[in-house]
């Protein structure tokens, strides 16, 4: 596997957006076994590239660089993977972040997903009433356990949950630590588009409750419990 490059200082669409994470991974991952540096460079230049779902020459025997791009049927191509990819971005993390999110992770807990952001440009933010009617039915299938919620939102923008009994705004972290420890709660409370909660409910495959307004794709291995619509406060 050629190696990625995590790091592209010229992100300027985080700062734009006025994104708490600038996306910049520094000292996230681990490219040990991958080909990286001038070796990455020469096959890049020498070897003919082949689209996703094209690629014949690599079935033919022959070296080839696939090409991966976009999202269009999000994670299909790849969900018998699962347990394989789970596997895979564990081994490649830092190993200090994986440390800290077995520390934290030791304890039952629902997790809530509120994306701010640049979600607040795009008219896709999901309304506060939204999401504690859904920590309530959270809470009726697990009574008792704690809530953890991951935010790039301000304080002022999460002042509605301050009535919420046993609840805890986690502090600012690396996006992957909080994208690992999310995927290990008991169950998750998404935010619809985000595909950050896309992510921790593919990896953790956990029960799940989303806004109806938008459907999360195909993220559960056959046998697991099917993500949940929790209707909207307004719809009933």
């Amino acid at each position: 596997m050629l190696a990625p490059r995590w790091t592209k200082f010229m992100r300027v669409g985080p700062w734009l957006r006025g994104e708490r994470d600038k996306r910049y991974y520094l000292n996230m991952f681990s490219n040990a076994g991958m080909i990286g540096g001038l070796g990455r460079e020469a096959l890049l230049r020498l070897l003919p590239g082949v689209e996703e779902g094209a690629s014949t020459v690599a079935s033919e025997g022959r070296r080839s660089v696939i090409w991966f791009r976009g999202m269009e049927q999000f994670f299909n191509p790849f969900l018998s993977e699962q347990p394989l990819i789970a596997e895979r971005l564990r081994a490649i993390t830092n190993p200090a972040i994986v440390r800290r999110v077995d520390e934290a992770a030791g304890v039952s807990s629902i997790g809530v997903h509120i994306r701010r952001g640049d979600f607040k440009c795009g008219g896709h933010t999901i309304p506060d009433a939204w999401y504690l009617r859904a920590i309530g039915a959270a809470r009726e299938r697990l009574p008792g356990v704690p809530v953890r919620v991951f935010s790039d939102a301000s304080p002022a923008e999460l002042a509605f949950l301050k009535g919420v009994e046993n609840l805890r705004v986690m502090p600012s972290a690396p996006a992957l630590h909080d994208l690992l420890l999310l995927s290990r709660s008991s169950l998750v409370v998404g935010t619809s588009w985000s595909t950050f909660s896309m992510w921790a409910v593919f990896l953790g495959q956990m029960p799940s409750l989303w806004h109806p307004r938008v459907p999360p794709p195909d993220l559960m291995l056959p046998g697991t419990e099917t993500p949940l619509l929790l209707a909207d406060v307004n719809n009933g």
